[in-house]
Formats: structure tokens, C-alpha cells, sequence
């Protein structure tokens, strides 16, 4: 039951153990949907709930299933793409099975319906590993990295994901810490969080900007950010730094940085290309398009299953974005939050980062009565949409 009409994980694990999966848009239809098939003598026995929707949420379902006697033995599986500990306390004490954060990857759901209908022995079987899982990044040489990170569960997580990738990484607990090394070794790039204890990293990169007038040398500095607030990554990028990844880091995202940065400063015969106003792939290198291989990995390599989600996708958004452009002309802000907060539900399924994250931002502007920025924010959506697209249909046609 999703405000988006389903997702790839969702038919796949469903259809792949022969399930009859129902989909509904709403609460209101999730209940009806139930109400007729106890009737039918085919109940539904389990259930797979977003918990953010329009009207009335997920939780408000889960409730009503709890307080009905004849359909208390359906199993619940939340899926959340902003879970709080208060709704997972609350999940907790409804009996609810599993509670996943959005975008759901295809193995944990198999785990996670498997824990709940206690058919384990069912999904044991390994599932396909896609061949475009095994495509090796477009970062085919190992970079020297400086990690510049207070947090320690932070700098395990960073540097596990980028010598994963390959990459040699070295940590610096502060800004001063990352001045120092950086007048110490020579790095190919620099990962710097924006908030840190002694000095920030907007006052590092600055001073590391002011060391480097007058020479040739440029090293690359991301920012990272946990606010991804509207307005982050002009803020970084005037301070001196070259991109951006909010966090937590996914790596799917991580990857797609790691290759701008490549592409753009470290590879002299891209440069020259990626740096042209005019340049035919000026419009990719704006967004984090999709990560092709997170999404065939998610699909288990099925193109068919691609090219309907794909088909859903465009329905679905068809209807939405109108309404969307509608809501912020005539400044609603709640429909504002409502028809952003759907469309990043359907983006998120395809693991397409800057149009997610675009998307989030309106949301979050609808939901807060601001929409000062919003007009520009839906064209900077409605561009990656189209761009995404196009993506897709390479992908699926590849």
C-alpha cells in the first residue's frame, strides 16, 4: 500500500515466490482491498506498508488491522523513506514484522518476508548476481584520500566504502588535522565534512584555497554535509569545494561523486570536455543521473520488469507533475509536500540521487509554507526527470 503505485522490489520478491500481490494507492483502499478479500475467503496474510501517504498513513492502517479480530494475524512490513524512533517504537508495540527504510533493497525484503511468513527455507537459494553488478567503476586507478571526519562511526563507514572501491584513504579528525597532512603528503582528493570540533571545513577549504593562489596545483575538495538543507551545496561550492554528497554516504552516490571528480580534475583528457559551457553531457554532469548498477541489481537483471516499472513510473508522474507545478503556482503548500513527497517515491525506486534528493527539498519546502525557492527547485526536477528518462531507455535498450 504506497501513495506510488509499487516498486521493483515488491513485484519481484512477490512474483518470484509465487505470491498474489493487490496494489493499492491509499489507505481507504488498502482497507476496502482487505475488507474483499476476507469476504472472498482469501484473506490477506501479509502486508506491505509505506508509512508516509497522503491523508492518512501507514500507521493509522496498521492500527486499524491490529483492532479487527477476523484480520489480526496479517503480517505488516513497513517501508519508511524518513523513519523515526518514535513511529518504530510504535510499530513495535502494533507487532508490526519488519520496519525498512526506503529505497528497499530486493535481498532484504526476500529476508524480510521470509522472517514474517516463516517460509526461511524458501529464499535460501542465492539469488542472480547481475552482470552489471560485477562492471567495475569508471575509477579504474587507486586515488590517495583524505578523509576529513570527526565522527568515528563516520570515518569507518567512509573509508570502508572507498577502499572497497579501491582507494588508499588517510583520516583527519578536524580541519586544522586536514591542513596539516595536506602540507604533509600529497592526496588526489579531499572528502571534508562541513561541521567539525577546532575547525569547520568551509574555514579549511578556504584557507586551503589561499595556499593554493598563485600555483597550478587544484585538489579536489567534497563536501559533506547531514543538514541537506536547500540551499547546502551552493553554500559549499562558493566556500571553494568542487561537489557534494550529503549524508549519511550511500555508495551508490559515493561512486557517481568519485567519477565526476575523476572526469572533471584528475583526468586531463576529460577535462577539457566536462569543463565546456556548451558540452553535450553538461546537462548529466549536473545530476547523479541513476546508478545503473544498484537498479539492475534490484530488478535481478530483468529489463522487463524495468521497462513496466519504467511504464508505471511515467503514468504516475504524468499525472503528478501538473499538479505539482499547479500547487506551486498557486502557492499550496500542503499540496505541495503531498505530490513532491509521491514523485520522490517513484524516483527513489530507480536510485536517481540529485532528482531523490530535488524532490525531498520541495517536500520539505511544502511542508514548512515556504515555497520562495520552489519554482526553481521544480524546474531543476523536472529537467533531471527528463534526463533520467533518457537514461533509462539507454539502459533498458542497452
Amino acid at each position: 500500500i504506497s501513495s506510488y503505485r509499487a516498486t521493483p522490489s515488491c513485484l519481484k520478491c512477490a512474483l518470484a515466490v509465487g505470491m498474489r500481490p493487490t496494489s493499492v494507492e491509499s489507505v481507504d483502499d488498502a482497507i476496502q482491498a482487505m475488507e474483499r478479500a476476507k469476504n472472498s475467503g482469501k484473506p490477506i496474510e501479509l502486508v506491505l506498508t509505506d508509512m508516509y501517504m497522503p491523508k492518512r498513513d501507514g500507521m493509522e492502517l496498521i492500527e486499524w488491522i491490529r483492532s479487527r479480530a477476523d484480520l489480526d494475524t496479517a503480517h505488516v512490513i513497513v517501508l519508511s523513506s524518513g523513519p523515526t524512533p518514535e513511529h518504530r517504537a510504535k510499530a513495535k508495540k502494533l507487532h508490526v514484522d519488519s520496519y525498512l527504510t526506503k529505497p528497499v533493497r530486493q535481498s532484504s525484503l526476500f529476508d524480510a518476508i521470509a522472517s514474517a511468513m516463516g517460509v526461511d527455507e524458501a529464499f535460501s537459494k542465492p539469488s542472480k548476481v547481475s552482470a552489471a553488478a560485477k562492471t567495475p567503476t569508471a575509477v579504474d586507478r587507486t586515488l590517495r584520500i583524505l578523509l576529513a571526519e570527526d565522527n568515528p562511526v563516520n570515518q569507518l563507514t567512509a573509508t570502508t566504502m572507498l577502499g572497497k572501491l579501491g582507494h588508499e584513504v588517510v583520516v583527519a579528525n578536524n580541519g586544522r588535522e586536514a591542513i596539516e597532512k595536506l602540507s604533509e603528503q600529497k592526496f588526489d582528493l579531499v572528502f571534508m565534512d562541513v561541521q567539525m570540533p577546532e575547525m569547520d571545513g568551509m574555514t579549511a577549504t578556504g584557507k586551503i584555497r589561499e595556499s593554493e593562489q598563485g600555483l597550478t596545483a587544484h585538489v579536489p575538495i567534497v563536501a559533506m554535509t547531514a543538514h541537506a538543507m536547500i540551499g547546502d551545496k551552493e553554500k559549499c561550492l562558493e566556500a571553494g569545494m568542487d561537489d557534494y554528497i550529503s549524508k549519511p554516504i550511500r555508495r551508490a552516490e559515493l561512486s557517481i561523486v568519485l567519477e565526476r571528480v575523476v572526469e572533471r580534475f584528475i583526468a586531463p583528457s576529460e577535462a577539457s570536455r566536462h569543463d565546456e559551457p556548451d558540452a553535450g553531457n553538461n546537462e548529466e554532469d549536473k545530476a547523479m543521473i541513476l546508478d545503473a548498477v544498484a537498479l539492475m541489481e534490484e530488478c535481478d537483471d530483468d529489463k522487463g520488469l524495468l521497462a513496466r516499472m519504467v511504464e508505471i513510473f511515467d503514468r504516475d508522474s504524468v499525472e503528478r507533475l501538473p499538479r505539482l507545478r499547479e500547487a506551486v503556482a498557486s502557492g499550496d503548500g500542503e499540496a505541495v509536500k503531498a505530490e513532491a513527497h509521491a514523485l520522490k517515491g517513484g524516483i527513489s525506486t530507480f536510485f536517481a540521487g540529485l532528482a531523490y534528493e530535488t524532490a525531498y527539498k520541495l517536500e520539505i519546502m511544502g511542508g514548512d509554507g515556504d515555497l520562495s525557492g520552489a519554482k526553481a527547485e521544480l524546474a531543476s526536477l523536472e529537467d533531471q526527470l527528463r534526463v533520467l528518462r533518457q537514461r533509462l531507455d539507454e539502459l533498458i535498450n542497452s
